[in-house]
Parts: C-alpha cells; sequence; structure tokens
C-alpha cells in the first residue's frame, strides 16, 4: 500500500478491492487485528469490523490466564496447545489460527469466562462462521 495508512486511504483501497472482484455486496465483515485505523476503515465501508479472535486473546492473556488454560487442559485431559495467531508471511496461518481455535473451543470459553479482563468469546454463531471457513480454506 502506498501513501499513509489511515482509515480513509485503508477503506478506499479495500472498497477497490472488494468491487473490482465483485464481492462488496457480499462482504458481510472484516476481521483485522484490533488497530483503530483498521476499525475506522471497516466503520467508513459500512461493514462490521471483527477483532481477530486469536489476536486479541493474544494480546490480554497474561500469564496467569495462560496458566489457567494450561490447567484447564490438564483437567479436561486434553493436550496443552496454545493459540496460534495469523502471521502474514505464512500464507497458511489463518487456516492453522481457525482450526486451532475449533480444536480447543471448550478450553478456550472455560479459560475466557474465568480471567477478568479476556475479550468476549466467540459465540455460537461466528463458530459456525469459522468452521466454514476452515471448510473453504482447506484445499488451499
Amino acid at each position: 500500500m502506498e501513501g499513509s495508512h489511515n482509515a480513509e486511504n485503508i477503506a478506499s483501497i479495500l472498497d477497490a478491492t472488494l468491487s473490482k472482484w465483485d464481492i462488496r455486496s457480499k462482504c458481510e465483515a472484516i476481521t483485522t487485528d484490533n488497530a483503530q485505523t483498521m476499525i475506522n476503515a471497516a466503520a467508513k465501508l459500512h461493514i462490521r469490523h471483527i477483532p481477530c479472535f486469536a489476536h486479541t486473546l493474544n494480546l490480554t492473556m497474561s500469564t496467569l490466564a495462560s496458566d489457567k488454560l494450561r490447567a484447564i487442559q490438564r483437567e479436561l485431559n486434553k493436550p496443552e496447545l496454545k493459540v496460534i495467531q495469523e502471521v502474514p508471511t505464512r500464507w497458511n496461518s489463518a487456516y492453522h489460527m481457525l482450526q486451532r481455535i475449533v480444536t480447543m473451543k471448550t478450553e478456550l470459553t472455560l479459560a475466557l469466562n474465568e480471567c477478568n479482563r479476556a475479550p468476549p468469546g466467540v459465540n455460537a454463531d461466528e463458530y459456525l462462521i469459522i468452521q466454514e471457513t476452515i471448510q473453504i480454506l482447506e484445499p488451499f
């Protein structure tokens, strides 16, 4: 992206890209990190912004929360897994991130419910979207 990375320019590029692919009217939401410029860009486009769950979780989970997640995993006899964060330079990282969220659904929900400053958990509709997205990304 050339120029300033402000909300106006980001919104303009997103709008042009969505229009070029003829999917502007089909776009229900945009998922990004929690940067205010991305939130503002989505607002300018009148498209719902969904903060990346793994990114939010990564930003807010303290050592105490990580310990709580591991304890819950042990209690449920589940593997001690960590969330996977999407990495722009790894083309398949979004797929792996979403797979991990689904794999750890119960443990994440329980851990989030026990942490005071945790982000809101993923609701049932969002899990359906995640599962559909995994199916779409899987062949790639």
